[in-house]
Order: C-alpha cells, then structure tokens, then sequence
C-alpha cells in the first residue's frame, strides 16, 4: 500500500491531532482531557449558556463545552481502561515482548512477526489488537486441524467499524515519530506543580528599562509611569507558582485554567444586557444623582465577585477589608470603559431592567470635581486600542486592581502582591494566546497596565474634592469608602 502523509486535526479543538483517540481524531491535549473528565458532564457548569466556541486558544475556558463536544465528535467513555483492564493490557505488552525476544533468539525472519501482530496503546485508551493465535493455542501436536470448532466464534470478536480505527491506529502508529513519544513526556512533566522563576516566560517582554521605555515611545501614549514600571520589574523577577507552559503558544495549563474559569464564573453576573429604551442625561446633576443611587448596588455586587474567588478568601478579614475599600472606586472607573461608546464618546448605563440612561463625556466638563474630565478621556483613549472590547481583558484588570499592595491598612503585603502578580501574568498569557504575535502581546501589555495610572489619579481627584466640600447627601457607603465621618457624627459635632 502507498504510503500517505497527511494531518490529521483535533475534531474537538482544531489542532495537530496523534491520531484516533477513544473512538475520535483528537489531539494529545484532549485525549487526556476527555480520559480524566469523561464522567463529570453534569458536574460542570458552562457560564455562557453552553454556547462556547471550542478552538486552541479557548478550550481550557469551560470544561463543560469542551467535554460536550468531546461527546459530539464521537469519543467513548467505555473506551477508557479501568485498573483491571490496565493491568490486562500491561502484560499483554509483556506477553507480546517475550513472543519476540523468543523469535528473535530463534533466528525467525520477518515472516514470523505476522503470526502476532498485536497494538498495544501507550496509555489508558482502549486495548485493540489485531492477533492471530500463537501456535501453542491453535494447532494439535498431531494434526494441522484447528481446535477451535468451525461454528465457535467468539462473542466478543470486533466489528468492522473498530477494525477500520485499529487499522488507522496502526498506521498512525508506524508513521508517528518520536517527537510524538517525547511529548507525551513532557506534558507528564507538565501536570506536575513546580515552582518557577517568570523571567523564563517573559524574559523577553521587560528584560531592561530600554525595553519598557522603547514600547511607549513608538507610540502616541505617554511614557510608562514609574510605578507601572516597578510592577513589571518585580513580576519577571518574582518566583511564581505555576507550572511552566511547554512553549508561550500552547493553551492554558490546568492551574491557568481553573484561575481563569473560578474568575469569569464570578464576573458573569456583572456583564448585564443593556435595555433598549434609553434616557439622555443633560445635567451633570443627572448624572451625580444616578451614580449615588447605583453606587451601593456596584459595591454590592463588587462584594459578592470578591467573595467567589479564592486568592480574595486566603486573605486575612483585615486584608479584605482594606483592598475592597480602597479599590471599589478605581474598579468603577475601570468597568465604565464596558459601557462607553468611542465613536460617539457618550455612556449607556443600566438603570433598570427597562431603561438604561446615556450621558455624554462633555457632561463632565461641568464637574465640580477638578480634573476628572481630562484624566476620564486620557484613561479611555490610553485603553481604547489595547482591550479591543474585550470582557476578559476587563475582567483580569478588575482583579490586578482589586489586589493592589500598596492599598492602605493591609497586614501581608506581600501575600496581596503575589496574588495581583499572578493576575497579572494571567493577563499576560492571555494576550499572548489571543493576539499569537509575541511583540504585539507585549506591547498591549504594557500599555494596558500604564493605563492602569489613569485610575489612581481619578481616585484622588475624588477623594480630594469630596473631603473639601459639604457630603452629607452621600450615602453610607460611600462615606465609608471615601474615609467621611457619619452623618451622625458631623450632626453631634
């Protein structure tokens, strides 16, 4: 038979597969995704109505949509092995290994070899062979008559469809080279925790101060801040503990994975549709009055996001605290740019589940808040071009905002830092898997968290001027948020 050579392609995600897996074409990836889950359907939730698009880049976001179409492609959860079958199939391997160290010794050609032609896959798939009895089993020392009976076939002889995947086993089997085997082994390496220095993974991205001052001064955006600066200087250098991708475009590991996914899975509740029927604001007055009455609502619902992941329940109640309370007002800043229209620079805010309100950006000029217009669109103009009305991009800035160290009243410190830094090269891996372009990744990067300046000093203007001014209209809240006394307080005062 000719020999072909042809690619063969991840029915599940789209990649380079190794051949048929569990009864489908998949890769090495999901393979071993589909052994260790095939049970956990039900157990997983998708949280975009199970409408995920799988593909390399997305198919670690949601399990529950990858898993399903796993099962649409075709694969089979009785395919996978138990013990009592591994340890069938392992001395079937010895069986098959003593059968052709024997013929060997004996000087037998070939020829022999096809007496037995056994596959035996290298993991828990499914054992398939393709055998003809050895002589012992089949032949009467007197006679050449077999001592099967004619009409004694066994039951559980395979069916024409699984000898054409044997077949196709085979070949991809012969054809495969060792690269194929050697990967196997290095993602056995890579499901193992270890800790690891990030300069081997962004070694190239902020390797000196040329490098960072470089990616802004090509561009129209102001020079990288000195702070924003310091933060991408300690996060080369800081140990950080998360297995080491096999290389900077493969998908995201577990770990990535389940940081990413317990993180979308708590900011979902916040990405609302907007209503149709919509009321302009023409006042600025409009427009403070709407945020005192939705300000208690964002904290709300901030609390709650904050409650769902687990690098915010490691902290100490103290920590939390401190981080909720001087972060609330940047992450409002922030999450506005997901309402904003570029084109015609106004926003559309849900009031409620009927009507949305829409203020211009020049609304701001009349501010009593000094500076808040200018600062406002730099911030907007800076992220315009890097988060590309992304959700996600938003949503891992939400979070490197949430844990920012150098918050006031916070005990550990460090502990908060490490945690924004692993945001941060979550953001990172993010926009490398996204935009494939190394340069292009880095550069965003970059500039997105310079943009993240913009929030800091709209978060002092807001503090500044409302400790200067009368506030006895703010609500609790707010006060609160804002370091104001009680109105109680004031009134006995």
């Amino acid at each position: 038979m000719p020999s072909k050579k042809f690619t063969k392609i991840c029915s599940v995600c789209g990649e380079k597969a190794i051949g048929y897996n569990f009864c489908a074409i998949s890769c090495e990836s999901c393979k071993a995704f589909f052994r260790r889950n095939a049970t956990k359907l039900d157990e997983y939730n998708c949280p975009f109505d199970e409408k995920c698009k799988i593909s390399v880049v997305t198919r670690k976001f949601c399990r529950k949509c990858r898993l399903k179409k796993c099962y649409d492609v075709g694969m089979k959860q009785e395919w996978i092995l138990n013990e009592e079958e591994k340890e069938l199939r392992k001395n079937k391997i010895e069986e098959n290994r003593r059968w052709r160290q024997m013929g060997h010794k004996n000087g037998k050609n070939k020829t022999d070899r096809n007496d037995s032609i056994s596959y035996i896959s290298t993991d828990d798939t499914q054992t398939m062979s393709i055998s003809q009895p050895s002589p012992a089993d089949t032949i009467n020392s007197d006679t050449t008559e077999s001592t099967l009976p004619a009409n004694d076939i066994p039951d559980d002889i395979i069916s024409d469809d699984e000898i054409i995947t044997n077949i196709m086993e085979i070949e991809n089997f012969l054809t495969t080279d060792n690269t194929v085997r050697d990967n196997e082994n290095t993602n056995n390496f890579n499901n193992d925790m270890i800790f690891m220095t990030n300069s081997s993974i962004i070694s190239k991205s902020l390797s000196s101060t040329t490098t960072a001052i470089t990616l802004t001064n090509n561009t129209n955006f102001d020079e990288i801040s000195e702070n924003t600066y310091q933060k991408l200087v300690e996060l080369e250098l800081t140990v950080l503990p998360i297995p080491p991708p096999i290389s900077e475009s493969n998908g995201f590991n577990e770990v990535e994975c389940n940081r990413l996914m317990e993180l979308f899975e708590a900011t979902v509740g916040t990405h609302r549709p907007r209503p149709t029927n919509k009321v302009m604001a023409h006042t600025m007055q409009e427009v403070a009055n709407f945020f005192l009455l939705k300000f208690e609502v964002f904290i709300e619902r901030f609390v709650k996001m904050t409650k769902c992941l687990s690098a915010f329940q490691s902290l100490c109640s103290n920590d939390q605290l401190a981080i909720v309370k001087f972060s609330c007002l940047e992450a409002l800043f922030l999450r506005t740019a997901l309402y904003f229209d570029y084109n015609s620079e106004h926003w559309t805010f849900i009031m409620d589940s009927n009507n949305a309100l829409e203020f211009k950006l020049d609304l701001l000029k009349d501010s009593p808040l000094d500076g808040i217009y200018v600062t406002f669109k730099k911030f907007l103009q800076n992220l315009r071009s890097e988060w590309d009305f992304d959700p996600f991009v938003i949503d891992l800035l939400t979070v490197i905002v949430l844990f920012n160290p150098d918050r006031p009243n916070i005990i550990h410190k460090e502990i908060v830092k490490l945690q924004q830094q692993l945001y941060m090269y979550l953001l990172q891996r993010y926009l490398r898997l996204k935009y494939v372009s190394e340069c292009e990744s880095k550069t965003k990067f970059v500039k997105i968290m310079n943009s993240l300046e913009y929030l800091r000093h709209l978060n002092d203007i807001h503090r500044r001027n409302q400790n200067a001014k009368n506030t006895n209209h703010l609500g609790p809240l707010l006060r609160e948020i804002l370091d104001l006394p009680a109105v109680s307080t004031i009134q006995n005062s």
